[in-house]
């Protein structure tokens, strides 16, 4: 995309869209605090992305062209790790948050994501395209980065909003997102999210 070639995403503009996404995060991401156990408290406070986002979770080149391949393929990941208790539940959560707003957030990323009852357990799935896929963003850009959030439904309010924080906080800054397209292995990817 424009601003990732040799441009200042700092600019006004880059700056502006990220601000437009973050002000549009779904009301259900700011139930923020309601945590029913002690357990499920304690597990939060220690929650890292790298737990979520594990090496089997990581296509370093997706297959598809369209958005719904490239949800299908980051779908298949999902549901192979285990993650998801029932996978179309979770596919029609997913395109039921796309249809209320784009999660192609701009600077060349997407972020689709959904609580639902079909997801067993909180996991993220990353893919790259380095030709981009058409996410209907923000900015109009294709995305090269893409990471599907999964969170089980009742859940939803704590585990989404640690999750995107911990994403936004790091895919700000140009360098880090030229790094993700850049690493070769998941191996090197695994010690980009770590440090998330």
């Amino acid at each position: 995309m424009g601003g990732e070639g040799g441009g200042n995403d700092g600019s006004q503009i880059g700056r502006a869209t990220w601000t437009v996404w973050k002000n549009n995060i779904p009301s259900g991401f700011h139930s923020f605090g309601r945590i029913k156990h002690r357990d499920q408290e304690e597990r939060m406070r220690t929650m890292n992305l790298s737990d979520l986002l594990t090496e089997d979770l990581m296509v370093l080149e997706l297959e598809g062209t369209t958005r719904d391949e490239v949800m299908n393929e980051l779908l298949d990941k999902l549901d192979e790790s285990g993650a998801l208790a029932d996978r179309e539940v979770f596919r029609r959560d997913l395109y039921a948050r796309e249809e209320h707003s784009s999660t192609g957030i701009g600077f060349g990323i997407a972020i689709p994501h959904g609580k639902s009852s079909g997801v067993h357990e909180a996991r993220v799935a990353f893919g790259r395209k380095k030709a981009g896929v058409d996410w209907d963003s923000i900015d109009g850009e294709p995305a090269h980065l893409v990471f599907m959030i999964a969170v089980p439904k009742e859940q939803a309010g704590d585990e989404h909003l640690k999750i995107l924080q911990a994403l936004s906080r790091k895919l700000m800054d140009e360098n880090f997102r030229r790094s993700l397209r850049e690493a070769e292995d998941r191996g090197t990817l695994r010690r980009l999210v770590e440090e998330m």
